[in-house]
């Protein structure tokens, strides 16, 4: 049975670790980018952070969370198999607008290239992956719909066919982000799949 093992959340006002009952309030909307060095979510500071697109901040911050939750610490062997599926609304549609903004008014002849690096939607999950050390399967699912559950199904399929047997699953916008830590295992489940995707609507704003 595909179980929850731990789930982060962050949005404009807090963040926090769900299993672990933890919550913190962040002071302003200025905090996005100081986060990178907050102690409290990573385990080491964020190289670049403050070059990242908002969605690649909210994602990395909230799967940083979610390992916190599940105690997967940075020394655990186990992140090398990890996978990472991710999501989002607007995809990277707004840094593609600041990037072709960039590129008109530099006279349509260079553009910057710490824009140009985001304007793919999975280089959220690339940052992500590379900071926290993730070696599984990496990938970017686009729909329409209920987006969480979606990933859920494939996440849980890819567990059942032993590409991984942890996934970190994560929707993140311009405001929020949260994510979920999936393992196959009966005997340590902390929280059914259901029930989590209920508790994490909370989380969204």
């Amino acid at each position: 049975m595909i179980s929850v093992d731990g789930i982060g959340w962050i949005n404009r006002q807090s963040y926090g670790c769900v299993r672990l009952n933890r919550q913190i309030t962040l002071d302003s909307e200025k905090s996005f980018l100081s986060l990178g060095k907050d102690d409290r979510i990573f385990e080491q500071p964020v190289k670049n952070f403050g070059r990242f697109d908002n969605i690649s901040k909210l994602t990395c911050c909230a799967c940083s969370l979610a390992l916190k939750d599940s105690s997967i610490d940075a020394a655990s062997s186990r992140r090398d198999a990890i996978g990472l599926l991710g999501t989002s609304e607007s995809a990277c549609q707004i840094p593609n607008t600041e990037y072709f903004r960039d590129y008109v008014d530099c006279g349509r002849t260079l553009a910057r290239g710490n824009l140009f690096i985001y304007t793919l939607p999975s280089s959220s999950l690339a940052e992500a992956a590379i900071h926290l050390g993730l070696g599984g399967p990496t990938l970017y699912i686009s729909s329409i719909g209920n987006r969480l559950s979606l990933l859920a199904e494939q996440a849980s399929e890819m567990i059942r066919n032993s590409e991984t047997d942890t996934m970190l699953i994560v929707e993140a916008d311009q405001d929020s982000s949260v994510c979920l830590v999936l393992k196959d295992n009966v005997e340590t489940a902390w929280c059914s799949l259901d029930d989590a995707m209920v508790e994490v609507e909370q989380y969204k704003i």
